[in-house]
């Protein structure tokens, strides 16, 4: 079973879970570039770079397939691989991913609207300035997890510039989409149009829970994937 953790995360993030996880499966969980241990990349790179990455892990580790549970960034990861690699993939999880792109509250959108404006406007300014005037607005109205990114920032840029909703009906993998109910950071509709979209997919809920289920609610977590890992899967 491979894990895969979310933007700004390691693998130390699983540890509630892995234990568990642990018992019934063989548990690779690696740092992915840019995260951990794990070296930067050394120019942007989008979610199948990072795929490709996992692809020579297997290769390494002789797993001709495995079950993939991706977090977060993670699952952006996870849904390149199978589109990929889709003889990796044995048994998909996708954990809060924002794999699609869906229409941005109006705040948002108004704060994209702002910075790609001053980034515009901004051109005409010489360097030094020009870079004063883009950090500024990076840290009025970049997201966290834009003005953290610092060498990075290149590869978010990108990954969020993904959109995976053409390749859901090529994923025949079996799916589960799980999420929290009370995830702020990515939508609930994202989870559903996946679970829709995705053949075999299905969907479940974690009551009580934000973007990180399996640490809100470890047990219930490891139950639920737990359950669908060793359930047989149903060919139609």
């Amino acid at each position: 079973m491979l894990l895969l953790h979310g933007w700004g995360a390691s693998s130390a993030n699983f540890g509630p879970v892995i234990g568990a996880l642990h018992e019934k499966f063989t548990v690779l969980a690696p740092d992915l570039p840019g995260f951990g241990f794990s070296d930067q990349p050394l120019e942007p790179w989008g979610s199948y770079e990072y795929a490709g990455v996992v692809a020579r892990l297997a290769a390494e580790v002789e797993a001709s397939h495995f079950h993939v549970l991706g977090h977060s960034f993670g699952g952006r990861v996870a849904l390149a691989l199978s589109c990929a690699y889709p003889g990796l993939v044995k048994k998909l999880v996708l954990v809060d991913s924002p794999g699609i792109r869906v229409p941005a509250a109006a705040k948002l959108a108004l704060k994209g609207c702002l910075y790609r404006a001053l980034r515009f406007s901004a051109r005409a300014l010489p360097p030094p300035q020009r870079e004063s005037v883009l950090s500024w607005a990076r840290q009025l109205l970049g997201s966290p997890d834009y003005r953290a990114a610092g060498p990075l920032r290149g590869t978010l840029v990108k990954l969020l510039s993904e959109d995976f909703r053409t390749k859901l009906p090529g994923i025949l993998s079996p799916t589960l989409v799980i999420w929290g109910d009370h995830d702020t950071e990515v939508p609930l509709d994202t989870a559903r149009i996946m679970a829709q979209e995705i053949p075999h997919a299905e969907l479940m809920i974690i009551p009580n829970a934000g973007h990180f289920p399996f640490l809100d609610q470890p047990k219930a977590f490891t139950d639920t994937v737990i359950r669908f890992l060793e359930a047989e899967a149903v060919r139609e």
